[in-house]
């Protein structure tokens, strides 16, 4: 016969708890004993420590808890705080006592060295005589334990700023910490505050259609900054009203900002805007469109096409530096006889591609490139291959060559399917702007610039 087996008991619910309780304070007791032994005379504080493990569990901080107020978040921001924020303050270190070492990380330190703190100083009016063991980090419970408590305020309101854009929307990111002597806890309850505010969009004129627009505007600690322009700056003369008017702009724009400059981080990538804009460069190109240089590290990498609607100006899309409706564009296409299918097949529609190509590596490609005024994105694509906030290649993609070849066959022989995708797209218009701020072909009044020619910029770029 078998050796009957024995059926195993299920444990109730309330065991189970009980048994997680008792491995949660086992560990954390664990944690416990490694920063003690950080001390100066850590065996000693550990076993004083040790005695009174009880009141270390009870006082220990809670989780931090991340909530959602405000709007709905249709972004899942709240799912990348709860990744990204929490990751940063295990990497991010600070002094355990002092000028440091040791160190340990801003987690640890609010979850393991703040109630250390709180209970060497409650322990020691009783025993003095301990002092000496907990001394380097009682004394900075006020000093040094507030700093760490406002970096992690800080680097929780950074995350605000840097998620937020006027496109997707706004978020305030707000890291709070109620103390055990204010609260009827004796433990510390920390939480971050996620509170989302949607978009600030309207419907704009553009030709004969209304187009959704979002309102251009940046989140900074305490308020939203919203950009204004005046239309003396725009180049108009003489305005009956040179009130600063408000700036939207259209979601394809900034799609195609994204696809021409790309980055890793879309937000960063917007923030160029508002510098752009802090000192506008505007050019006019007729019948009431701007061109407004778009400057990323301080450099031009393109251009807003923007026109006066509604009394606001729309940003209604984005060209790249060598786009053919670009000044820049024009002037490398008259040296190279390219047009904007050739742009697609070269690569030469996008900074990413640039940076990717070979053409930095030919001099005879980079003169080209600085004869035609665009020689600042051989500057970025220079420091591009030098930073980890653009995705790059390790190999370059042969584009130099293709061009050289193309331009000394006298600009007739090229393979079957660039020739036949260059015949099927119609060429560009191109207006020559006005490279001056002092313009005389747009009208006195803003009010008065007429939209027949509205839908030119679309015949460039909008498909």
């Amino acid at each position: 016969m078998g050796i009957k087996q024995r059926k195993k008991k299920k444990i109730n619910a309330a065991a189970q708890q009980k048994v997680q309780q008792a491995q949660g304070k086992n560990e954390y007791q664990r944690r416990l004993q490694q920063i003690c032994l950080l001390l100066p005379d850590g065996e000693a504080a550990w076993k004083i420590v040790e005695k009174h493990m009880d009141l270390l569990y009870k006082i220990r901080p809670h989780p931090i808890r991340i909530v959602l107020i405000g709007d709905k978040d249709p972004n899942d921001f709240l799912e990348y705080v709860q990744t990204d924020y929490m990751n940063i303050i295990k990497y991010e270190t600070t002094p355990m006592y002092g000028d440091g070492p040791p160190y340990v990380s801003l987690y640890k330190y609010q979850q393991l060295v703040r109630p250390l703190q709180l209970f060497g100083e409650i322990h020691c009016r009783k025993h003095p005589e301990h002092l000496k063991y907990f001394e380097p980090i009682v004394k900075e419970y006020e000093t040094h334990g507030v700093d760490v408590v406002q970096r992690m305020v800080s680097l929780a309101e950074v995350k605000g700023l840097t998620g937020s854009n006027f496109l997707d929307g706004f978020y305030r990111v707000k890291f709070n910490i109620a103390s055990p002597t204010v609260t009827k806890s004796p433990r510390d309850a920390c939480s971050i505050e996620i509170e989302y505010g949607s978009p600030t969009l309207r419907q704009l004129k553009v030709g004969t259609q209304k187009r959704l627009a979002a309102r251009v505007g940046w989140r900074f600690p305490k308020k939203i900054e919203w950009m204004q322009i005046k239309p003396s700056q725009l180049g108009i003369r003489n305005p009956t009203d040179d009130s600063p008017m408000d700036v939207y702009m259209l979601q394809h724009a900034g799609n195609r900002l994204y696809e021409r400059i790309g980055g890793r981080y879309r937000d960063m990538m917007l923030i160029s805007i508002f510098t752009s804009f802090e000192n506008p460069k505007v050019f006019t190109t007729g019948g009431g469109n701007f061109l407004i240089e778009y400057r990323t590290e301080k450099i031009k990498a393109g251009y807003f096409a923007a026109t006066i609607t509604d009394g606001v100006l729309l940003i209604r899309t984005f060209l790249f530096l060598t786009h053919t409706g670009t000044p820049e564009g024009k002037k490398l296409a008259t040296l190279t006889g390219l047009r904007k299918w050739d742009h697609k097949y070269l690569a030469f529609d996008n900074l990413v591609a640039l940076a990717n190509s070979d053409i930095l590596s030919n001099n005879e490609t980079c003169k080209i490139f600085r004869e035609a005024g665009c020689g600042g994105l051989l500057t970025l694509c220079d420091r591009i291959r030098n930073s980890n906030l653009w995705e790059v290649s390790e190999t370059q993609i042969p584009i130099a060559e293709k061009l050289l070849q193309y331009i000394k066959s006298g600009k007739e022989e090229a393979s079957d399917i660039w020739i036949n995708m260059s015949d099927n797209e119609p060429d560009i218009p191109f207006v020559e702007p006005n490279m001056s701020n002092n313009n005389h072909d747009v009208p006195d009044d803003a009010t008065d610039i007429p939209d027949n020619n509205h839908d030119m910029l679309d015949e460039r770029e909008i498909q």
